[in-house]
């Protein structure tokens, strides 16, 4: 009997030990050694895309990656000579650094016209365990640069344009060989790089790659969001692979020298309740929204006020579905002195000079496809050069800073259904 009741306070005592050991977790913890190391294994990340430049700022820039197996990354970046004081970016979410294939990484406070070094380092995430998850090594990339955008308006500045490739990646291939890499600081995309965003491959196969690839890792790219991407399964995660400065928002607005960019989202071409959307679209409060922060910008943007260029970049040139409201869009440039806007969406070319175009007392390029748009901007003048995919110049424009146009040239061929154009405008108002 004292056998048997002894045996039973033993297991007694077991079942408390161990219920102690689940139920006080911390205590056990403590017990195994907190700090203990966590397993690292001999195998490393690989890049697949990138890394490539986006939202280019005079402080700021985000970097972004795609990595062949789960993994946590960081950016280890300096400043042009001085190596000796490298700095550390990674990014967080809710105090989680994020653990992911697709990384953007945003790198802030930086110097104005600043030539940067930097390294994509990542380290493979085996198995994401609730204490010591099992941890690859890390991998440090080849060094890359890039250069903040000036803060200096006696800067010259040169930038490249194209819009509406619609996954044609030969198209891509053709624009890149014909833009002068070594006269061009950055690409603006105009929109609609894919037909409907179905999946990761098609966006990077089709549009990022091409794209960015040219851009050697070290210029940057200003994203504008075509009308198309809001289309198919993948639309809703689009900002994971082309992310925007801030969650949520398509516009902002940048400098770069005598530059002040606005970037404007039109959105849709159609209403919110038209049934090919099936009640999935909520682009009319989105635009409000972006009416509102664009009003304010006017207002209170001391850089907007003081710059000798102001430029929106936008895909349509109607300034997307409205519900009848284009001309407070209108009226809202022309308050903000805008010398042109820079537009897509057409796939034919277009140029309005001030009361062509809607009330307009700005400037309007709309870029058609095959071609290629070279802007180059200096405190005094904007010259303009347009090509088509056979490198030939079929149009020049050479802006001042108080709106005249001081000489411009189109061919022959453009010139045509440019006063057709205006023709069909004149006759519907």
């Amino acid at each position: 009997m004292k056998s048997i009741f002894k045996l039973k306070a033993n297991l007694f005592l077991l079942l408390a030990l161990v219920m102690g050991a689940v139920c006080v977790p911390n205590k056990s913890l403590d017990a195994q050694g907190a700090n203990a190391p966590y397993p690292v294994y001999d195998t490393k990340t690989v890049t697949q895309h990138g890394p490539y430049l986006l939202n280019p700022t005079q402080t700021g820039i985000t970097i972004c990656f795609y990595t062949a197996g789960e993994s946590a990354a960081k950016i280890v970046y300096w400043k042009n000579g001085e190596e000796g004081a490298k700095q550390i970016a990674q990014s967080q979410k809710y105090g989680l650094v994020p653990v992911g294939k697709m990384h953007s990484i945003r790198l802030e406070n930086l110097s104005p016209g600043t030539v940067y070094h930097y390294q994509v380092v990542s380290r493979r995430v085996l198995d994401l365990r609730p204490y010591w998850p099992e941890m690859g090594k890390w991998t440090n990339s080849p060094t890359y640069s890039f250069t903040t955008f000036s803060n200096s308006n006696s800067k010259t500045v040169s930038f490249s344009l194209i819009t509406d490739t619609h996954e044609h990646v030969d198209w891509i291939r053709n624009y890149m060989k014909i833009i002068d890499w070594d006269k061009t600081d950055f690409l603006v995309n105009d929109g609609d790089v894919v037909d409907y965003a179905q999946n990761r491959q098609q966006l990077f196969a089709s549009a990022i790659t091409p794209l960015t690839r040219p851009l050697a890792h070290s210029k940057p790219m200003l994203y504008v969001r075509g009308n198309h991407e809001n289309r198919g399964q993948f639309a809703r995660k689009l900002f994971k692979y082309l992310p925007p400065i801030e969650d949520g928002k398509y516009y902002y607005s940048t400098d770069n020298g005598p530059l002040h960019f606005v970037v404007l989202d039109t959105g849709e071409d159609k209403d919110d309740t038209t049934s090919v959307y099936a009640g999935l679209n909520d682009f009319k409060q989105y635009r409000h929204d972006e009416y509102e922060w664009f009003n304010r910008h006017i207002q209170t943007s001391e850089s907007l006020k003081s710059a000798p260029f102001k430029v929106i970049l936008m895909h349509q040139p109607q300034w997307g579905f409205t519900g009848g409201e284009n001309e407070k869009w209108t009226a809202l440039a022309n308050k903000a002195g805008i010398n042109i806007i820079l537009a897509g969406h057409w796939h034919r070319f277009g140029w309005f000079k001030p009361g062509e175009f809607q009330g307009n007392k700005y400037y309007m390029l709309v870029l058609g496809q095959h071609q290629v748009e070279n802007v180059t901007v200096s405190d005094k003048f904007m010259d303009i050069e347009v090509k088509n995919d056979d490198n030939k110049v079929v149009f020049t424009a050479r802006l001042d800073t108080k709106g005249n146009l001081i000489k411009s040239y189109m061919a022959p061929e453009l010139r045509e259904n440019q006063e057709k154009m205006l023709q069909r405008m004149k006759r519907s108002k």
